[in-house]
């Protein structure tokens, strides 16, 4: 049912719950602090940090469809840094323009979907939400957007989140946040 990689946003706190692929060994946690210099690994079976990913002004976290790749958004360094997910080694950083958006990517069958990872009736992350039916839930209140088209399809939310142009190559996942599909503006 949800096809989010679960963030928790709390007093500047990111967590997020690595993909389970067929051959992994074991979910882990992952958990930012912007104000911080690293992200941790946590494995939920011991509490114990059994990684770590050396970035200063990391914000958010995400996943390669395969769960081989991490994708942290850097705030400081306006980068998107991709590392490998099992040895912890930086790949690349890809340069972002200005400040990186809060996107929150999603898929659905064998779509996916790239939105504004913040809803519009209150301004909290839709990225903790579950999508399900090519809608995304807001976990406060309800509200539900179309992925497809960023608009509201059940209330309190009337105004649409902006949807962002999605291209898979490979394993990667490529977000053109220059532009909108649905002309909204991001916030």
């Amino acid at each position: 049912m949800t096809h989010f990689r679960r963030l928790l946003m709390c007093s500047a706190v990111a967590l997020a719950l690595a993909p389970v692929s067929a051959n992994a060994e074991k979910a882990l946690v992952y958990i930012t602090n912007s104000a911080g210099d690293t992200v941790h690994v946590i494995d939920p079976l011991t509490n114990k940090v059994i990684q770590q990913f050396p970035i200063i002004g990391a914000h958010g976290v995400n996943f390669s469809p395969d769960g081989t790749k991490v994708y942290i958004s850097n705030e400081q360094t306006s980068t998107l840094d991709v590392f490998d997910q099992k040895s912890g080694n930086l790949i690349k950083k890809i340069k972002l323009s200005n400040h990186p958006n809060n996107i929150a990517v999603a898929k659905d069958g064998d779509e996916i979907f790239a939105v504004e990872d913040i809803c519009s009736h209150a301004a909290v992350a839709l990225s903790e939400g579950d999508v399900e039916g090519c809608t995304v839930e807001c976990w406060l209140h309800g509200s539900r957007f179309d992925l497809r088209t960023g608009k509201p399809t059940g209330l309190p939310a009337t105004e649409p989140v902006a949807t962002f142009p999605v291209e898979l190559r490979g394993t990667d996942v490529y977000v053109d946040v220059t532009t909108t599909l649905n002309g909204v503006v991001p916030q």
